[in-house]
C-alpha cells in the first residue's frame, strides 16, 4: 500500500467519502469509476500509457465536480491520488489503490442510497 497504510485505511477512508457524496447520482460515479478501471487494467499491460490517461483524467474530474460540487469529496481524493503518482516507488501499486478506492467509494455510495 502506498496511499494508505493498510486495506482497513483504504476502506474507512472510501466509507468517509461515500457519506459526503449525499445525493451524487450513481450513475456520475460509475462514469469515474468506468474510467479508473478502464486505465487500471491498461496498466497491467503499457503502464506509461495508463498513467498518462489517468493524468489526463484530472482535468475531467475537476469538470464533473464543476457541475455538481457533490463529487468534490472524491474528485478532490482522486486528484491527489494521482498528483502523487510518481513518488515513492511501485507506481503500479499506486493504480490499483485508486482503482480499489475509487471501487470501495461505489459501493458504500450504493449502499447508503438504499
Amino acid at each position: 500500500m502506498e496511499f494508505f497504510t493498510s486495506d482497513e485505511e483504504l476502506v474507512k477512508k472510501a466509507k468517509q467519502s461515500a457519506e459526503k457524496l449525499g445525493s451524487v447520482k450513481t450513475h456520475q460515479l460509475r462514469r469515474i469509476y468506468s474510467e479508473i478501471y478502464s486505465i487500471y487494467k491498461q496498466s497491467k499491460q503499457d503502464f506509461s500509457s495508463a498513467k498518462s490517461r489517468l493524468i489526463l483524467l484530472m482535468p475531467q474530474l475537476a469538470y464533473a465536480e464543476s457541475r455538481n460540487s457533490g463529487l468534490h469529496c472524491l474528485t478532490s481524493e482522486l486528484i491527489i491520488m494521482i498528483d502523487r503518482i510518481d513518488q515513492g516507488e511501485n507506481p503500479e501499486d499506486k493504480i490499483k489503490e485508486i482503482y480499489q478506492f475509487t471501487q470501495s467509494v461505489i459501493g458504500y455510495h450504493k449502499e447508503r442510497r438504499k
